[in-house]
């Protein structure tokens, strides 16, 4: 049995020996270094080193996290549109409505619950918005539970308050979809990883787990399912219904 570090880029999962990562911390500060090759991100300080940092998303060639969580915004201030107007409909035409009255059932309110950051600006945003949106989701279950019997109230209420807690969280989504490059590195983890002579940090979404794996399980690979130059699989590993590539090897990438 083998330890290794399950990290999560994109939708995908990977794998990587413990006894090659040094430490996992957060993402530090990074100097791009000019000319290099697209998949160094540039370098950094730590520990007294100074190291190169590569980018694991743009070797899977994957889009930068920065375009997914500005996405991710985006589509949650859309989410809300839609309740607010489907809230509305459900109101006035005595409706069911099916979306979640939970603030922490929606999409936004699961990251608000799982998001944590240092950052004073991003802070700020969020000592004022998380209250307001749960405000808006608790407000509508209010609404619905009274519309039998004020229904003229019930109405003029929702365009009047939700429409105001709506306007104010989309504000708030706004000042954060500005914000996603630093909040998408904040989210991020760093891997410093050590193999023979190679020592450098790699850039990867999430931490998932630290797992044992056993080395029969492995279903291994052809080398045509492994032609990344720089990452060599060993192969794939089904774990919790989820199936993990197992990683061999990182090499820092080397501009031709």
């Amino acid at each position: 049995m083998n330890d290794y570090i399950i990290f999560t880029v994109g939708d995908n999962y990977y794998a990587l020996q413990v006894a090659s990562i040094q430490r996992i911390i957060q993402v530090p500060a990074i100097t791009p270094i000019p000319n290099s090759h697209p998949f160094i991100e540039g370098m950094m300080s730590y520990e007294n080193k100074v190291s190169k940092v590569v980018n694991f998303r743009q070797m899977m060639a994957l889009k930068p996290y920065e375009e997914e969580i500005e996405t991710f915004f985006i589509q949650s201030k859309e989410d809300h549109k839609i309740w607010v107007t489907t809230l509305s409909r459900a109101l006035e035409n005595k409706e069911e409505f099916t979306l979640t009255l939970n603030p922490h059932a929606c999409r936004f309110g699961k990251w608000l619950d799982s998001y944590s950051t240092h950052d004073p600006k991003v802070l700020e945003i969020l000592r004022i918005l998380r209250p307001i949106h749960a405000k808006l989701h608790e407000k509508g279950k209010e609404l619905l539970d009274a519309r039998e019997e004020k229904l003229e109230e019930v109405v003029a209420t929702c365009h009047r308050e939700i429409g105001e807690m709506f306007d104010f969280t989309s504000s708030k989504l706004d000042e954060m979809i500005k914000m996603s490059s630093g909040i998408s590195s904040q989210m991020q983890k760093l891997l410093i990883y050590q193999r023979d002579n190679e020592y450098f940090g790699i850039k990867v979404d999430k931490i998932e787990d630290i797992v044992s794996l056993d080395p029969s399980m492995l279903k291994h690979l052809d080398r045509y399912d492994n032609e990344n130059l720089f990452v060599e699989l060993d192969g794939v590993i089904e774990l919790s219904s989820r199936l993990v590539n197992v990683i061999k090897s990182v090499s820092m990438p080397v501009k031709e």
